[in-house]
């Protein structure tokens, strides 16, 4: 029987984004979510962003703009959890 998992669902998987790549990421989510806050983000790119996170499952469909506000918010900060931004550096 073939292996249906996702490999890229693997816990053992090597991190590959770089710290380089993830302030990127930040960047562009701040940007995207600055817009949003402020309704300067076309509706055309919300519409899409509400439609792309509700595929990939971190949003439910129907979802509003306000919803997408915080998801972008959740998102960003597993992003700094990933960086390693709240590790214990003691």
């Amino acid at each position: 029987m073939p292996d249906t998992r996702d490999p890229w669902d693997d816990p053992t998987r090597p991190v590959t984004v770089t710290h380089r790549d993830l302030r990127a990421l930040f960047a562009i989510s701040g940007r995207i979510h600055g817009e949003l806050l402020l309704g300067d983000l076309p509706q055309s790119t919300t519409k899409y962003l509400l439609a792309r996170l509700a595929q990939d499952g971190f949003l439910e469909p129907g979802a509003t703009a306000d919803d997408l506000v915080q998801a972008l918010e959740d998102l960003t900060q597993r992003l700094h959890t990933a960086w390693g931004a709240y590790d214990n550096t003691d």
